[in-house]
This record gives structure tokens, sequence and C-alpha cells, in this order.
């Protein structure tokens, strides 16, 4: 009888962290799923010249990331080279340049990402671009028709 009210102690204890837990990561999941929506662009907000110096800095990022994989896969290359080189020798490869070629191959995935996001991103704002000017045709038209 003695340890019948630990027994129940213990549960509500149990009870009570998985509850907490449970909140806690609901909260968190309903303020994450906000933050990947799509966000509509406000194409009043720009002006035609503000959305074609947009999409040109995102196409240079988009080249910057472009030449980076480049360097990265040229890196890569070498690096198999190397460590193939060393085992026709009969020798072992060092872990540090499997580590480095992990490292790398890591590292160029993340610039893939990174570059698709802003492509997309720069698809975006193109569309809005081409948007914005056919209605700003379509405006013109009905100005001059009247």
């Amino acid at each position: 009888m003695g340890s019948l009210p630990y027994i129940a102690r213990s549960w509500e204890r149990i009870l009570c962290a998985v509850m907490s837990v449970f909140l806690i990561l609901l909260f968190f999941q309903s303020n994450a799923a906000g933050y990947y929506e799509k966000k509509r662009l406000n194409i009043d907000a720009y002006s035609d010249e503000e959305l074609i110096s947009t999409i040109d800095e995102y196409q240079t990022q988009v080249r910057v990331l472009d030449k980076q994989i480049q360097a990265i896969e040229k890196e890569l290359d070498w690096l198999m080279v190397k460590i193939n080189r060393i085992s026709d020798s009969g020798r072992k490869a060092p872990r540090q340049l499997k580590t480095s070629v992990a490292s790398k191959e890591k590292k160029a995935n993340s610039l893939r990402k990174e570059m698709k996001e802003l492509k997309m991103v720069k698809a975006r704002y193109g569309k809005a671009h081409q948007e914005g000017l056919c209605s700003g045709l379509a405006r013109a038209d009905r100005v001059a028709s009247k």
C-alpha cells in the first residue's frame, strides 16, 4: 500500500511531461506551417525598374552559385583522382581525403538547393513583371480608347 501513491504520482508526472512535449510540438508545428507558405507578390509595390533590378540581382546570385558549384565539382574530381591513385598504388587513402569528399558533396548539394530556390523566386518576380507589363498595356489601351 505504501508504494501505490508513489506509482500514481509517477504516472501523473509522465503524463504531464508527455502532454507538455505534445503541446510544445503542436505550437512549433503550427508556426512552421506558415513559414513554408508561398506569399503572393504585390506587383503594385514595385516599379518596373525595381522588378527588373531585383530579377537581375537574383540572376547574378544564381550565376555566382553556379560558378561555386562548378569549382566544388572540379575539386571533387581532383580529390577522386587523388584517392584512386593512392588506392591503385596499393596504399590506403587517408581519412581526411574521404571526409573532404563527403563535405564537398554536402556543400555542393546545399548550393544546388539554394540555387533552385533562387531560380524559383526569380521566376516569380519574372512572372510578376510580365503580369505587370500585360496589365500596364491593358490599362494603357483602355486609357487610349477613351
